[in-house]
């Protein structure tokens, strides 16, 4: 198909995971050859996926990236629509609108039939920012890329589609699925609820949404780049 697109995956393999596997699956079904991937690189520590998110970015020359979880799958159809979207209107496409979890012993039947049972019990969130997102350069230059200042797990997403909404417009979203291939968690991943990773990345979130106007959120989005 020869898409010159870049797929940019933030990516850290822990031991005594299943993510590797996972990420395996997802490159083959999900970009194939037809993408170019770039996998980005998170500092020591918790895992940042912002910065590894703008490492991966920092490594080609581009114009339109896709920025994809490595456990996520949205369908082909999607992301070639997204991308004609997002090249039409120089506007950032969320190629999807609902977070669907798949369990391991349903991998191969999805993988091979292409479907999954439907379960009341299945985790199912609806209106994600996040998981795979297709976007122009000039709407990541615009907000000053990723915030690296959320540690590990959290409310990154959430920071940079406000950003982008308040300071470059509105965000286009498709109906439909993405996939996600649920793994287990390292050890190291334990900022939810009380951790203090989780406490100050909702503090710094606060930051975002208590900003009174477009001066003092360009003001706060000059540190985002704090790993370079």
């Amino acid at each position: 198909m020869g898409i010159e697109v870049p797929v940019f995956v933030p990516f850290r393999a822990s031991e005594g995971t299943d993510r590797f596997e996972n990420w395996e699956r997802v490159r083959s079904i999900a970009w194939g050859t037809d993408f170019p991937v770039f996998m980005g690189k998170s500092p020591d520590g918790p895992f940042n996926i912002s910065a590894a998110r703008n490492d991966a970015a920092s490594r080609v020359n581009w114009d339109l990236a896709i920025f994809a979880d490595a456990d996520s799958y949205v369908p082909r159809s999607q992301i070639i629509a997204g991308i004609q979207v997002a090249e039409k209107t120089r506007k950032m496409v969320i190629p999807h609108s609902r977070w669907v979890n798949i369990e391991p012993h349903e991998y191969s039947q999805f993988l091979f039939e292409g479907w999954v049972e439907h379960r009341k019990d299945r985790v199912i969130h609806n209106g994600t920012k996040s998981s795979v997102v297709i976007i122009p350069r000039e709407v990541y230059d615009e907000v000053n890329g990723f915030d690296e200042r959320f540690q590990g797990w959290g409310w990154e997403d959430t920071a940079f589609y406000h950003a982008v909404t308040h300071l470059y417009g509105s965000v286009v979203h498709f109906e439909g699925n993405v996939w996600h291939f649920d793994h287990e968690r390292p050890n190291a991943d334990v900022n939810r609820g009380t951790d203090p990773h989780a406490i100050a990345n909702r503090n710094h979130f606060n930051r975002y949404k208590h900003a009174r106007n477009e001066t003092e959120l360009r003001k706060l989005i000059i540190g985002n780049r704090v790993t370079i």
